[in-house]
């Protein structure tokens, strides 16, 4: 594990506040009403592969982009924005029902080589998660995949009630995280991994330094829970040791920065 970077000037520790985030995570109803915008990035809209009243499965792609129903359910109508609606099936639940996967997909990624994970992300619908999403040779980015110099992961705690680390990344899922990560680095291959977590979670930094001790390619750094530590301008610097020109995003600077849960 590196050292914490100094500090930055100013910032915020939100304190004597009272209340904070449930320590659960609550499992919403499916939506009788879902409604899919066919736009997929940068490149702009897609077509609908569905007709009204067509029946469709939970994972089932709905557009000729990686647009999945959450729901099993019904075509009731595809508007001209253009955007698929469909009314839930009767009984259908979150969780209770099973869910279409994606062809060919197994849980031993290494045997892929790095164009077929991206094919998988970028199918899955993943590849426009977070702010500037996970680059693929699909143009769901402004850049491409070999242009990217930094993968960030942002697990810092300086908002007034930041969700409890035990909650977004338990100690069951860590190593699952760190599972997507490595895949991740299949993808970037010149790309330095750093974990970016903010000092006032020493459970987490201790669990994740013990199951990278044997890992050498992903770094953990710990960062200042001062607010804003986890706005691009302050991240990426305290990460790479770079000046932040004003006006440019992370990935302009060929870094991306990913939540843990993406």
């Amino acid at each position: 594990m590196k050292k914490a970077k100094k500090t930055f000037k100013g910032g915020y520790r939100f304190s004597r506040f009272k209340g904070a985030p449930s320590e659960t995570i609550e499992s919403l109803e499916a939506p009788d009403t879902v409604i899919l915008p066919l736009y997929r990035g940068p490149d702009g809209s897609i077509e609908a592969s569905v007709k009204v009243g067509d029946e469709v499965r939970a994972g089932q792609s709905v557009g000729t982009g990686p647009v999945h129903s959450p729901v099993d359910g019904t075509v009731s109508s595809i508007t001209r924005a253009p955007a698929v609606i469909i009314e839930k099936k009767p009984g259908y639940a979150f969780g209770k029902n099973d869910v279409l996967k994606l062809g060919g997909a197994t849980a031993d990624w290494r045997k892929f080589n790095a164009a077929s994970i991206e094919g998988y992300i970028y199918n899955a619908g993943a590849a426009s998660l977070d702010a500037a999403g996970i680059p693929t040779r699909y143009a769901n980015s402004s850049v491409n995949p070999d242009e990217i110099e930094h993968l960030i992961v942002r697990i810092v705690a300086d908002e007034l009630l930041p969700a409890a680390d035990t909650v977004l990344l338990p100690e069951s899922g860590i190593e699952s995280f760190l599972e997507g990560l490595r895949m991740l680095e299949k993808v970037f291959s010149h790309a330095t991994v750093t974990i970016a977590v903010s000092i006032n979670q020493p459970e987490l930094l201790d669990g994740l330094q013990g199951h990278l001790l044997s890992d050498d390619k992903i770094s953990l750094l710990p960062v200042s829970d001062k607010y804003p530590q986890g706005f691009q301008e302050i991240l990426v610097p305290a990460v790479t040791g770079r000046e932040f020109p004003y006006g440019y995003d992370a990935v302009n600077m060929g870094v991306i920065i990913l939540s843990p849960q993406t």
